[in-house]
């Protein structure tokens, strides 16, 4: 592999063939949980972000479709299930270094059961009042911005 100019940016092309390998964002689906007024956050277990507050979200597995991604890392983080609703908005990232970039699907998600428990890489999961979501303690902007927009939605400031 070589580093050379393709469509007006530096890529890794193999010196042999030719192909170039593409380095894409990685997809995230993320669910903005609610019930009873109240909207659920993670408290990270594992980095990024251990200890700090988060939506409850996760890579988009091969195959799988966005809302699907959502509900399913909602039950594995939180116990809850939920059924997704409308797209809150869609978020970019790029990690410190450039190594790692993603995309952000954000859903609404309204609880429809389950039981609110920690799970994978959730330590603590717990529900807030919107005036007294933790918006200090969050662990990544991309969530901050879908909590502005969700709240924006609500005509909450």
């Amino acid at each position: 592999m070589a580093e050379r100019e393709r469509g007006g940016r530096t890529r890794s092309v193999c010196t042999t063939c030719g192909r170039v390998a593409y380095r894409n964002p990685l997809p995230v689906a993320a669910c903005l949980v609610e019930q009873a007024g109240g909207l659920y956050l993670i408290r990270r277990r594992a980095e990024p972000g251990r200890g700090r507050w988060a939506l409850p979200a996760g890579f988009i597995e091969h195959g799988e479709m966005p809302p699907d991604a959502a509900a399913r890392e909602t039950a594995e983080e939180t116990g809850l299930t939920v059924a997704v609703g409308a797209l809150i908005g869609v978020y970019g990232y790029v990690e410190a270094g450039g190594e790692r970039s993603g995309i952000v699907i954000a859903y609404a998600g309204t609880v429809v059961g389950g039981r609110a428990e920690a799970g994978d890489d959730a330590a603590e999961v717990r529900r807030f009042d919107p005036a007294a979501l933790p918006l200090d303690e969050l662990a990544f902007a991309t969530h901050r911005a879908a909590l502005r927009d969700w709240s924006a939605r609500r005509g909450r400031p």
